[in-house]
């Protein structure tokens, strides 16, 4: 028959084993807790990384966006133009074949003629406002008028 202190000891252990057992359960459990925490930071620092680059490279467009058109597309001389043809933006647009909105755009220097428009714009320039006005409904000054046929 064992001890009292052979019991005590063993029943000791027991309670100690038992004790451990539950704090490394929780333990365990605190550490899965670490690791998924871990992988959502490393993702969150990705995303954040991701979002840092595009910022910068909407800042850069946008500091390029803000780069003003001198000369002859600047929007003053655009508005200048039309003003000296006394046109709504409808007919000028129709003068130049694009759309009132790129007008709007063009005068707000919120964008910038380019390609054929460039050449256009440059080619209205030479104009006078009444042959503008002339192209824009069709009758050009200086045709040929038909002759009648006499007879």
């Amino acid at each position: 028959m064992p001890n009292l202190a052979t019991s005590l000891r063993f029943e000791i252990r027991r309670q100690a084993a038992k004790a451990v057992k539950k704090t490394l359960r929780s333990l365990r459990k605190a550490e899965r807790g670490i690791r998924s925490l871990r992988v959502l930071s490393r993702e969150q620092r990705k995303a954040m990384a991701a979002l840092e680059r595009r910022i910068e490279r909407l800042k850069k467009r946008a500091v390029a966006g803000t780069g003003r058109v001198r000369g002859a597309f600047a929007p003053e001389s655009i508005r200048a133009l039309r003003a000296r043809f006394e046109m709504t933006r409808a007919q000028f647009s129709k003068l130049l074949s694009v759309s009132p909105g790129s007008i709007f755009g063009w005068e707000k220097g919120r964008s910038a003629p380019r390609g054929k428009s460039r050449a256009l714009i440059a080619k209205a320039r030479t104009l006078s406002p009444r042959a503008a006005q002339a192209r824009l409904t069709g009758t050009a000054k200086g045709r040929s008028r038909r002759r009648r046929a006499r007879g």
